[in-house]
């Protein structure tokens, strides 16, 4: 018995226990969404849709059609390494989008992959501008979220500016809310210089 003991790995049963638990979720989900979800009728029309895990889901039966959306090239946000890259990829070799000058300069890795032509408009750098100014508002506010939680679990300055790599000052001078005290008001502010006098 204790040689039976002995050759149980408790990480390892924890981790069977995980994987088996996953898959009796997900085959508990994929029944229930089956007896919820009607199957689309014959003589209903293509467009219909199904309520399936909280969301729309379309049951066209055609593909949808191509976005005409321009594709950046996947040396635009770099321009030192490419500076006469005119951002607007007309080629995709595989998930890399390019300008056909950028993909003259790549290097030999992968260039056996046939080349794919893209038909779209040009880049409009003003649209990407805008695009990265709210990615980077929102990337700044939910770093601020993340800092704040970190602090509510309480873990210090030091332990956050580690994980910024910033140091402990640093973090909480730029996380730290300033604590400003209230205005005083008009009457206030004379009755004080009234007592000074």
């Amino acid at each position: 018995m204790t040689d039976t003991l002995a050759e149980l790995n408790p990480a390892a049963i924890q981790r069977q226990i995980q994987a088996l638990t996953a898959q009796l979720l997900t085959l508990t989900t994929s029944k229930a969404t089956a007896r919820c979800t009607p199957a689309l009728a014959p003589g209903a029309p293509a467009t219909a849709t199904q309520h399936r895990r909280g969301g729309p889901m379309s049951t066209t039966r055609r593909r949808q059609e191509p976005v005409d959306t321009p594709v950046r090239c996947f040396y635009a946000a770099d321009p030192t390494k490419r500076p006469d890259c005119t951002l607007t990829a007309t080629i995709r070799l595989g998930p890399i989008a390019l300008f056909p000058p950028c993909q003259a300069r790549r290097s030999t890795v992968g260039k056996s992959t046939a080349a794919v032509t893209l038909h779209g408009p040009p880049v409009n750098v003003l649209d990407w501008l805008q695009t990265a100014d709210a990615q980077l508002t929102h990337a700044e506010r939910t770093l601020a979220s993340a800092v704040t939680r970190t602090r509510q679990a309480g873990h210090s300055w030091a332990a956050i500016g580690a994980q910024l790599t910033i140091t402990r000052q640093a973090a909480q001078q730029r996380f730290q809310t300033p604590v400003t005290p209230p205005r005083a008001s008009a009457h206030e502010s004379t009755t004080y210089a009234r007592i000074l006098t």
